[in-house]
């Protein structure tokens, strides 16, 4: 089990941590310069350290979770809820669909179904 970090800082950095230690994962911080390579790809690759300087193709949170079976990736976000983790709200498993899409791709694709959830939410709430 692997959890792809983007843009966290070292607050969130930390919970994750702790999370990941509780649940037996391990995370892959994801720098800025693997934002446009596809997502097999980087699972495939090295870690590569985290470049400061360059400039993210998107600068929101965001989780992605590998290989985790369902008890195991609530135990983690229930975990995330009671650690006090600030919320992330772009978080995605890494599935055959999204395995060919870049970090960038995803995030679009999370930020639109996050839209969509809120319009529906504020039409039942009417």
């Amino acid at each position: 089990m692997k959890i792809l970090a983007f843009n966290l800082d070292m607050e969130q950095r930390l919970v994750l941590g702790r999370v990941a230690q509780v649940v037996n994962a391990t995370i892959r911080e994801v720098g800025t310069v693997e934002h446009m390579t596809r997502l097999e790809d980087i699972l495939k690759s090295a870690e590569k350290p985290v470049e400061a300087r360059a400039i993210p193709a998107f600068p929101d949170e965001m989780l992605v979770f590998v290989d985790f079976e369902d008890e195991k990736l609530y135990d983690s976000l229930r975990l995330m809820r009671e650690m006090n983790m600030r919320h992330i709200p772009l978080k995605a498993t890494y599935t055959e669909y999204n395995r060919k899409w870049t970090p960038l791709e995803l995030c679009m694709e999370l930020r639109r179904e996050n839209e969509e959830m809120e319009k529906y939410r504020k039409q039942k709430g009417k």
